[in-house]
């Protein structure tokens, strides 16, 4: 097998009710809608890829790919354990951009112009559990909420190794659409498949 490094770009799109956008910058819900959603300069709405690295490799917390990897026998190499996953991801993958525009109907960059019921976006409650002393304690949070139309386009660098390349990793992909998902409570929301996968030099 060749270390060849290539360019692989690829279009996800996210599967109803949507994704669920919070930076969890407080966990009692005083924050404005704006301050949960993440926004370059021109007030477009992005993932950084941040979330992509975790959807990748976290094993704390859910599933991830390195879990997906860890559970099967993988490549040529043989079995991969759980501790290895995260770092033959990492190691091998490189995102090309630190954040990756929402692109809504017709590949329009989403612009954030508030929740409400006039508005696209709105605002979603739940219950989660809060660490605490002794503990775990159970806190209402407030998200936003990024209906369909909304896809993402992203670009990494993927090395070529004894677990996957640039063409098999496709499949990983479709297999963290439905079992990883991303952004936040990806139990109900974030759900995508891959609308495309271009591999390039």
């Amino acid at each position: 097998m060749s270390n060849s490094i290539r360019l692989v770009t690829a279009i996800l799109r996210f599967l109803k009710p949507g994704l669920l956008l919070h930076k969890f910058l407080d966990q009692g819900g005083g924050a404005e809608p704006i301050d949960k959603v993440y926004l370059n300069d021109e007030g477009v709405m992005v993932l950084p890829a941040g979330n992509f690295d975790a959807m990748l490799t976290n094993i704390k917390i859910g599933t991830s790919i390195a879990r997906i990897m860890a559970s099967r026998k993988g490549g040529t190499g043989g079995k991969l354990s759980l501790k290895d996953a995260p770092q033959v991801l990492s190691g091998n993958i490189v995102f090309e951009e630190t954040e990756y525009p929402l692109l809504g109907a017709n590949d329009v960059p989403l612009v954030f112009d508030g929740v409400g019921p006039d508005k696209v976006y709105r605002l979603f409650t739940r219950s989660v559990a809060v660490e605490a002393k002794g503990g775990f304690s159970r806190s209402m949070v407030t998200s936003v909420l990024v209906p369909p139309p909304v896809r993402v386009r992203i670009t990494m660098r993927v090395s070529d190794n004894p677990y996957f390349t640039a063409e098999s990793l496709r499949e990983l992909y479709e297999a963290a659409g439905m079992g990883v998902r991303l952004g936040t409570y990806r139990k109900r929301f974030g759900a995508f498949v891959v609308d495309a996968w271009e591999i390039g030099a």
